[in-house]
């Protein structure tokens, strides 16, 4: 959220008025001022891949949906590491731990002494 809101660009212009004199404008500009309405899209992809783990999916698919949200969250990863992309790294990360993790017994599974 705090990229949608925040000034992340720097803009100095150079200008030149009618009578001849220069001048420097600096301004700041949005993330979506600059790139357009579709950066909304491409950071709403990140914030859907960490939130399926959390959804309600069948059983057999929960593994699968975790595990595909970590590689979606890691390729963001990986794209933006040349500025920030290595602070967002524990998350897929948590991701993976959580999709290797061993879950619930089920109500038929045998493996539990009587």
């Amino acid at each position: 959220m705090t990229l949608l809101t925040l000034p992340v660009y720097s803009v100095l212009r150079d200008a030149e008025t009618a009578a001849g004199a220069e001048f420097r404008h600096a301004g700041r500009a949005t993330l979506a001022a600059v790139n357009g309405s579709g950066v909304y899209l491409l950071l709403a992809i990140p914030l859907v891949a960490a939130a399926l783990p959390v959804l309600p999916w069948p059983a057999r698919l929960q593994r699968s949906a975790t595990i595909v949200g970590a590689a979606i969250v890691c390729a963001f990863v990986v794209l933006g590491m040349a500025s920030v992309g290595l602070f967002f790294l524990p998350c897929p990360l948590a991701l993976f731990a959580l999709a290797t993790r061993s879950g619930p017994p089920t109500p038929g599974d045998r493996t539990s002494p009587n």
